[in-house]
Formats: structure tokens, sequence, C-alpha cells
């Protein structure tokens, strides 16, 4: 029996020295699960990739936030809430899940949204790369 695939938001990205975006991220629910998966393949080729939602980090501090609490922890240290912290995808609810992914923006060349933070191995299986990790972060 085959399993249904709900595609939630699809990120296109350039790996290498190119310029043109020749890899995607299209983060999907399979039928019958609570999390989402983040498929990454090569556009018009093949998957080099299928991670689940127990291994996605998501940043749940915004980089002007980031900043804004370093300046004040140097001003003073005693006074600095708690920064919120990195959190897995998993640890949200399916519905959360499905909206922080539609909060990704879908093209790296223009602005807004979220972002998408990949480590990989450039000396993978294949002659593709090897995704180590991937978090979802916000920029502003």
């Amino acid at each position: 029996m085959v399993s249904s695939i709900l595609f939630i938001n699809t990120v296109h990205y350039i790996y290498g020295n190119g310029t043109t975006l020749n890899r995607k991220i299209e983060f999907v629910q399979i039928e019958n699960s609570q999390d989402l998966r983040a498929r990454i393949s090569i556009i018009g080729g093949k998957q080099i990739a299928d991670i689940p939602a127990d291994q996605i980090k998501v940043e749940m501090q915004s980089a002007t936030d980031l900043l804004n609490r370093y300046v004040s922890l140097r001003q003073n240290p005693q006074n600095v809430p708690k920064p919120k912290l990195k959190r897995i995808l998993s640890s949200f609810t399916s519905q959360e899940q499905v909206n922080i992914a539609l909060s990704i923006n879908p093209d790296p060349q223009t602005e807004g949204g979220r972002w998408i933070e990949l480590k990989n191995n450039p000396i993978g299986t294949n002659g593709n790369e090897t995704i180590l990790k991937l978090k979802i972060i916000d920029p502003r």
C-alpha cells in the first residue's frame, strides 16, 4: 500500500559554484504521520536526503533579537532574560510544524520569511553531498 504525501512547501537553493538553483528541499507530511520531513534532491534528479522532523532544528530567536541580547548582556549581565532556545521540529504540534514550514522563504534571492541553514559534507556518496544538519532560522 502506498502512503499519500502532502507537499507543504518547496525551497530551492544553489549548491556548488554555480549561479543556477540546482537543489530543492520539499517539506512533506506522510499520511498517518504527525511530523513533517524534509526531502532534499537535485532539481530534475534524484533524492539525496530524507530528514525526519526529530533531526531538524528550529531557531526560536531572530538574528536581531539575538544581537540585541548580546548588546544587553554586555551592558548589564544581571538583567538579561534567558533566550528562546533552539527546538526540534518534532516538538511542535503538527499544525505548528506546517506553519513553520510555510514561513520559510522559498526563494533565496528574495527577502522575508525564515531561511534554511544546511551543513553538509561535500564528499558524499555517488558524487553528491551528504546532508549533516538542517536548521530553520529567522534572519530578521
